[in-house]
């Protein structure tokens, strides 16, 4: 990011994070019982985060920092939640990793 003069340098704050327990348990669609998740594949995963602060931007940060196998990421987004599931009309944002849609975190790699 280029600075010109009286600009103040942004100030980045954590706001959430966690380790998912979404990759030990996978829920059943049709309401069955949890079984152990094997992995994803060509599958949709999402993530509700209450944050602690607002902002103007955001940076997200993906892990991979305890598999030995590189984890594929084809696309992701980020919106404002409306209730339940549902997210506000219009706020629905696609991410970037290096101006690309999608990612490969490899093993051991947190980006």
């Amino acid at each position: 990011m280029c600075l010109g003069l009286g600009q103040a340098k942004e100030h980045w704050v954590a706001t959430w994070t966690t380790a998912q327990p979404l990759a030990r348990y996978l829920h059943v669609r049709g309401g069955g019982p949890p079984r152990a998740a094997q992995g994803f594949d060509n599958q949709t995963v999402r993530m509700i985060v209450r944050t602690s602060i607002g902002g103007a931007r955001v940076r997200i940060r993906l892990s991979n920092a305890f598999d030995s196998t590189p984890v594929v990421v084809g696309a992701a987004h980020i919106a404002i939640r409306s209730k339940d599931s549902e997210i506000v009309a219009g706020s629905d944002r696609p991410l970037a990793f290096d101006g690309k849609p999608g990612c490969t975190v490899g093993p051991g790699m947190v980006i």
